[in-house]
């Protein structure tokens, strides 16, 4: 059997020990006295053998810090929806642990409903229901670790509250039912007239179909669907009572799926015809459905396809006439731009170019679209600087909006398609910053 080869660890060295001298030479004898006779060479030392020195350590050289990436190259996320506003006027944000409110008809100082612990997590959903003649107006809250509390709008009380495992992802409100999208993808209906909440919780109605994150939610003016979405790309719509999304979109391998290629960030129903849905994502691209399950062809709109370029963190319908509203972030890099639609038939003719022109820059801007046209209206981008826009949301009838930076850490409010606001002489530093009119 062959010696073993021996390994030597280069990273601890052995100590070397020096080897002992060479031992002298035995005295020769003479063979007349038995004298000893010495020889000289015999009394000088040996010198000791040269030993190599061991190789250098290598030392651990770290390696160089990562270069800081500016957030515009950064892939897009999708932001939790964490502000709403009631029918009332009322203003739903939150700050940390905090659950704030703000009358937006009156000049009032902002207000405290809640502060969570740390153990329920963080807040990741909030949605106002109810009306002025059915028992007020309510606001619904979710957080991380799957708390739901409901609070009167009105008495800033709270009236219901009990969880849901893993967490809250989205909520949506169809007159007294809540509806709540779980982290998990599950959506559950709760009626809150049952009373008490063992027995509301026993009842409610649970659906499955999603295989991510809840991202949005909303139910249509009518109240008769739901339209779902994910963080997959994936948007169902569902008709009230049933438990199997609608069989709509347009045909992906003989079937029909609403489908992006990117995390859907916002969907929107027409108020002035309720079949009419809008989905968006965080790379831009809107697409437009007419929702009609008796419909065998494709449930795609024409044109259906709108891509801005940018960021859509918020998408909203106009009620006074037929335009839509998208709120903007950052421009998507080029190395997470979605692939370009596929080119029209062509009998289309010169309506539908391809590939199609260059579209307006609405980078962290409010642009404004007309409706079935898709032709660009205008944009406003915040005056003092590039930063973008978050969540956002309509009251006064659909012709303000009002929408947070979440980098400066304020939120504004401004019309869109209502009368511009007279100058006014401010006295202190609102919370709520008017910045003009878009439209």
């Amino acid at each position: 059997m062959r010696n073993p080869k021996f390994v030597v660890d280069y990273t601890q060295p052995s100590i070397i020990r020096p080897q002992p001298p060479a031992a002298a030479a035995p005295a020769d004898t003479g063979a007349t006295g038995g004298e000893a006779t010495t020889d000289a060479a015999a009394t000088v030392p040996a010198a000791p053998a040269t030993v190599a020195p061991p190789p250098p350590v290598p030392g651990f050289i770290p390696p160089p810090p990562a270069p800081e990436r500016h957030p515009r190259d950064l892939p897009p996320t999708v932001r939790a929806h964490t502000l709403a506003c009631s029918g009332s006027g009322i203003l739903f944000f939150t700050r940390a642990n905090r659950l704030h409110f703000k009358n937006l008809t009156a000049n009032e100082e902002v207000g405290q409903i809640c502060k969570i612990q740390e153990i329920h997590g963080v807040f990741t959903a909030i949605a106002c229901g109810g009306s002025g003649e059915t028992g007020g107006y309510v606001v619904a809250v979710g957080t991380s670790k799957g708390v739901v509390a409901i609070y009167d709008v009105q008495t800033k009380k709270r009236v219901l509250s009990w969880t849901l495992k893993p967490g809250v992802a989205s909520l949506a409100w169809n007159g007294k039912i809540l509806t709540i999208g779980a982290a998990s993808g599950t959506i559950v209906h709760y009626d809150t007239r049952i009373s008490p909440v063992e027995k509301m919780k026993e009842q409610a109605v649970t659906v499955t179909r999603h295989q991510a994150p809840i991202t949005r939610m909303e139910w249509n003016a009518e109240g008769d669907m739901l339209a779902s979405a994910d963080k997959k790309g994936n948007v169902y719509c569902w008709k009230t009572g049933e438990k199997v999304p609608l069989d709509v979109g347009e045909f992906v391998l003989r079937r029909k799926k609403i489908k992006h290629c990117a995390a859907i960030s916002a969907v929107s129903w027409c108020p002035w015809q309720p079949k009419n849905l809008v989905t968006a994502d965080i790379k831009g691209v809107v697409q437009f459905w007419t929702i009609d399950p008796k419909n065998k062809d494709t449930n795609a709109m024409t044109p259906a396809r709108l891509d801005t370029g940018s960021s859509i963190t918020g998408l909203h319908w106009s009620s006074q006439c037929k335009e839509f509203m998208t709120t903007h972030g950052y421009k998507v890099p080029e190395h997470l731009a979605p692939p370009p639609p596929p080119p029209p038939p062509s009998s289309s003719g010169p309506l539908f170019p391809y590939p199609p022109p260059p579209g307006p820059n609405v980078e962290n801007t409010l642009a404004v679209w007309q409706f079935p046209s898709l032709r660009f209206v205008t944009n406003m981008r915040m005056n003092t600087t590039d930063v973008p826009i978050g969540n956002s949301v309509v009251f006064a009838k659909g012709m303000k909006v009002v929408f947070g930076v979440p980098e400066q850490g304020k939120i504004h409010a401004c019309d869109v398609w209502g009368k511009k606001k007279p100058d006014v002489k401010i006295r202190r530093q609102s919370s709520l910053d008017y910045v003009g009119c878009i439209r």
